[in-house]
């Protein structure tokens, strides 16, 4: 057996509802909710890169 590396990258889509003075005002709460997890996610993609492992990876138990 071999070993890979798995490199993932997620790209997730998401919306909220902000109520704010000005778009500047929306994006700061809109990061404010991000970072507390208020987001309603609706969909994503992913990509994955593979490659061989190093072989002192292979070797090391």
């Amino acid at each position: 057996m071999k070993k890979f590396i798995v490199k993932v990258k997620e790209i997730s889509y998401g919306t909220m509802e902000i109520t704010a003075e000005s778009k500047e005002a929306a994006e700061s709460l809109a990061a404010y909710n991000y970072d507390r997890g208020f987001t309603d996610w609706t969909g994503g993609e992913y990509e994955l890169d593979v490659s061989e492992a190093p072989k002192d990876l292979e070797d090391a138990r």
